[in-house]
């Protein structure tokens, strides 16, 4: 959701029991609107927030121009400072390292952002010995560069990641492809009626789609593949991992993972309003196939 609208968005997710507090919602909009100004954005947008022992992390993204069709997140994030970073990107190997700790994956974040992986607070780090001096001349073998020292911000790239991955629910229609090939929001997009936004085949990823059928639609020049081009909820596996329900006002409906417990989503039937954001600690529930 934009920043301008976290009290709004609030206000549509609370059913589902956490919410921002009066000090973090003043302090967030302060620090997004410094990081769109910094930036020289358009638009700044709340992800969520993740729990930690001492300290929680704040997450945002911008939206940029990819490669490809559908525009590339910039992740950033912040504790009780407000003072935003960018979060870092990790290549495959990296993010193989961090997925190695298993005895970090399902623990809570401890809030202490450079805290080395394997280690506890207040453990001392042996500093690592300087490698020899590289061998002179022309057939030198290059030395490979030093493996990246993984800390709790590495680890949280990595969780926002897979829960980016599998979340990112909006309503189906929201956003098409414009005559340049490139996702945008559908300017004649006016809402769901509340019977459609209950059917989970109405939510959609807004991320690359993986489907066979829908990567076909995404290539494809006609008009009418234009606003079906992005990976239904109701095909995620396991089968169940998401609710809908109609909030208590009754104008509208939020939406709730199962995986990923602490996401939801939300639309105010019959208008362009939508949005949804992550609170929650990191958790995924591995089990819940068994559960279902």
């Amino acid at each position: 959701m934009e920043f301008q609208d976290i009290e709004f968005g609030m206000e549509h997710i609370a059913t589902h029991g956490k919410v921002l507090n009066i000090h973090e919602t003043t302090r967030l909009k302060a620090g997004l609107a410094k990081l769109k100004v910094f930036e020289g954005a358009s638009s700044v947008f709340f992800w969520g927030k993740i729990f930690g022992a001492t300290e929680s992390y704040y997450i945002a993204y911008l939206l940029t121009d990819g490669d490809f069709e559908f525009p590339s997140k910039k992740f950033y994030w912040s504790n009780s400072s407000f003072e935003f970073a960018e979060l870092p990107v990790l290549s495959e190997n990296d993010t193989g390292r961090v997925l190695s700790f298993y005895d970090e994956i399902d623990a809570p974040f401890t809030g202490v952002p450079d805290r080395r992986l394997g280690t506890k607070p207040g453990d001392e780090v042996e500093e690592e010995e300087p490698p020899p001096p590289e061998e002179e001349g022309e057939d030198a073998p290059p030395r490979p560069p030093p493996p990246l020292k993984l800390t709790e911000v590495h680890r949280l790239s990595v969780v926002v990641s897979q829960i980016e991955k599998d979340t990112a629910a909006v309503p189906r229609g929201a956003y098409r492809l414009d005559e340049g090939h490139k996702v945008n929001p559908a300017f004649a997009f006016r809402g769901l009626m509340q019977k459609e936004a209950l059917k989970l085949s109405s939510w959609v990823h807004f991320r690359p789609p993986t489907n066979v059928d829908k990567l076909r639609a995404l290539t494809n020049d006609n008009v009418q593949f234009h606003s079906d081009f992005m990976d239904p909820i109701d095909l995620d596996l396991p089968g169940g991992s998401w609710c809908v329900r109609t909030n208590s006002a009754g104008d509208g409906v939020y939406l709730r993972s199962l995986l990923w417990p602490g996401y939801a989503a939300f639309h105010v039937a019959q208008s362009r309003y939508f949005g949804g954001c992550y609170l929650g600690n990191g958790d995924k529930r591995r089990d819940l196939p068994f559960l279902l």
